[in-house]
C-alpha cells in the first residue's frame, strides 16, 4: 500500500475528496505529456488497488492543428494500452476545414476538446472525467484572470470537482492533481520509466498563457535558489517570539431584557393601517406570479453595503443564472449595475448580460425584478394580474369596479325604454294651462 505522504497516497486522498468511490467508471483526458501521463499511471494503480472490474478509459484528443498530430495521438493511445487502459482517439473536425486563427487557436481548441471529451464520456457511460491540471496550472489561471480583471468568482480558479450536464447525463470533471507541482509529476514519470512527449506549442511565447508560464518558471527557480541559500536555524527563534500567552477568562455579559422596542411598536401600528404595504407578502406574490419564468428578485439596499468585489461577484452569478448563458457576463456590465445600485435603489431600467432589471411599483426603486429581455412581456403581463398591494388600494379598485358595472347596466338598457321614460318624465313636468271663461 502507498504511503499517505507519497504521491500515490496524496492521489488517493484527492480522489476521496472529489467523491470518487471504488468501482466508479472513470475516464482520463490523456495528452501524452508528463502531467496527464502521471495521472494515467496513478489511475491505473488505483484501479488495481481497489480491484475495480473495468479498466479506466483514456481519451486522447487529436486537434488536427499540426501535420504530425494524428501520429502522435496514435502513439499516446498505444502507450495508454501498455499501461492497462482502454484507449480512444477523438479527432476535431473544424468547420469547413478552416483552422482557427492564431489569436483564437487556444480558446477554440479548448472548447472543441471539452465538447469531444464530454460527449465521449456520455457515450461510454463514464460518470467521471479526470483532468491533469496541477498547482502550476492553477497559478497561471489565477494570474491570467487577474490580468483580465476577473471578479471574486473568477479568481477562485479551477475547482477540484465540477458537474457538467450533457445530453447523456451528468459528468463530473475531477482535478485530483491540484496539490502537485509540475516538477513532482515529471519526477514521478522519470522514476517509473514513463516516456512522455512535450507539446511544442507550449513553448510559443505568442500565447498569453505561455508567457505567464515562462515568468512563473523563472520565479520558481529563483525561489528555490533563495531557499537553498537561506538557513533554517532562525526559524525556531522566530517561532519562539510568537508564542501565544494565555488569555484572561472573559467576563460573562448580562443578557439584555427582552421587551418590545419603539420600532416594533411602530411596526405593529403600521400593519393595522389600510394603506400599509407588507413587502414580505408582496414579494411572495410576485415570486408566485413569475414562477414559470427564469427570474430573480433583488433588494438593492443589500448591494449598497457590500464590498465591491463581493457585490460584483454576486451580481455576475445572478445575471448568469437568469440569462442561462454558459459564461458570466462581461465585468463591465456587472460593474455598471453595481454602480447604479450604490444609492440603495435603482432609478431606471438596467439592461445588460442578456437580462433586464426593473423596479417594482411603489417601492421607490428598492425591490427589483430581473428577467431575460425576451421574457419581460410575459413577466409584465403576470405582474399586472397581481392582487392589490394594500387594503386601501383594494377598496379603490372595488369602488371603480362597481362604478363600471353601474355604467355598463345603464348602457345595456334599450334606447326605446330610455326615450319613453324621458318622454313620460317630460309630459308629467309640463304645466297645465288655465281654463278660459265662457
Amino acid at each position: 500500500m502507498a504511503s499517505g505522504s507519497g504521491p500515490l497516497g496524496r492521489f488517493v486522498s484527492a480522489l476521496r475528496g472529489c467523491g470518487v468511490q471504488p468501482g466508479d467508471r472513470v475516464a482520463v483526458a490523456l495528452s501524452g505529456g508528463p502531467d496527464s501521463l502521471a495521472l494515467a499511471a496513478m489511475t491505473v494503480w488505483w484501479h488495481g488497488f481497489t480491484r475495480s472490474r473495468e479498466a479506466p478509459l483514456a481519451l486522447i484528443v487529436d486537434h488536427q492543428l499540426r501535420p504530425e498530430s494524428s501520429e502522435e495521438a496514435a502513439a499516446v493511445a498505444r502507450r495508454a494500452e501498455e499501461l492497462g487502459m482502454q484507449a480512444r482517439v477523438l479527432r476535431v473536425d473544424w468547420p469547413a476545414g478552416q483552422l482557427p486563427s492564431l489569436g483564437e487557436k487556444m480558446a477554440a481548441a479548448r472548447e472543441a476538446r471539452y465538447d469531444l471529451l464530454l460527449r465521449a464520456c456520455g457515450e461510454a457511460e463514464r460518470g467521471a472525467l479526470l483532468l491533469a491540471h496541477h498547482a502550476d496550472d492553477q497559478a497561471e489561471t489565477f494570474l491570467l484572470r487577474l490580468m483580465h480583471a476577473s471578479g471574486v468568482l473568477g479568481l477562485a480558479c479551477m475547482p477540484p470537482a465540477a458537474d457538467k450536464r450533457t445530453e447523456w447525463g451528468r459528468v463530473r470533471l475531477l482535478r485530483p492533481l491540484l496539490d502537485f507541482r509540475k516538477s513532482e509529476l515529471e519526477d514521478y514519470c522519470r522514476q517509473r520509466g514513463l516516456e512522455y512527449v512535450v507539446d511544442p506549442t507550449n513553448a510559443e511565447l505568442s500565447f498569453h498563457r505561455n508567457r505567464i508560464r515562462h515568468v512563473l518558471q523563472l520565479a520558481t527557480l529563483q525561489q528555490e535558489k533563495d531557499a537553498q541559500a537561506s538557513s533554517g536555524g532562525s526559524l525556531e527563534s522566530q517561532a519562539s517570539q510568537h508564542e501565544e500567552l494565555p488569555s484572561a477568562p472573559r467576563k460573562r455579559q448580562p443578557r439584555p431584557r427582552q421587551r418590545m422596542t419603539q420600532a416594533q411598536l411602530k411596526r405593529q401600528w403600521l400593519e393595522q393601517q389600510p394603506w400599509f404595504l407588507n413587502w414580505d407578502k408582496r414579494l411572495e406574490q410576485v415570486a408566485d406570479a413569475l414562477r414559470p419564468l427564469r427570474f430573480a428578485l433583488l433588494d438593492a439596499s443589500c448591494f449598497a453595503g457590500l464590498d465591491e468585489p463581493v457585490a460584483v461577484g454576486a451580481l455576475s452569478r445572478i445575471l448568469q443564472a437568469v440569462s442561462g448563458r454558459k459564461y458570466p457576463p462581461p465585468l463591465t456590465h456587472t460593474v455598471r449595475l453595481h454602480t447604479r445600485l450604490l444609492p440603495g435603489r435603482l432609478d431606471a431600467t438596467y439592461t445588460g448580460g442578456g437580462c433586464l432589471v426593473r423596479r417594482l411599483p411603489r417601492c421607490k426603486g428598492r425591490y427589483l425584478v430581473c428577467v431575460t429581455e425576451s421574457d419581460w412581456p410575459a413577466a409584465e403581463a403576470a405582474l399586472a394580474q397581481l392582487p392589490p398591494p394594500t387594503t386601501a388600494e383594494a377598496e379603490r379598485r372595488q369602488q371603480k369596479q362597481q362604478q363600471r358595472q353601474a355604467e355598463a347596466q345603464l348602457d345595456s338598457l334599450p334606447s326605446s325604454n330610455m326615450a319613453g321614460a324621458e318622454g313620460d318624465k317630460g309630459e308629467a313636468s309640463l304645466p297645465v294651462p288655465p281654463a278660459t271663461p265662457a
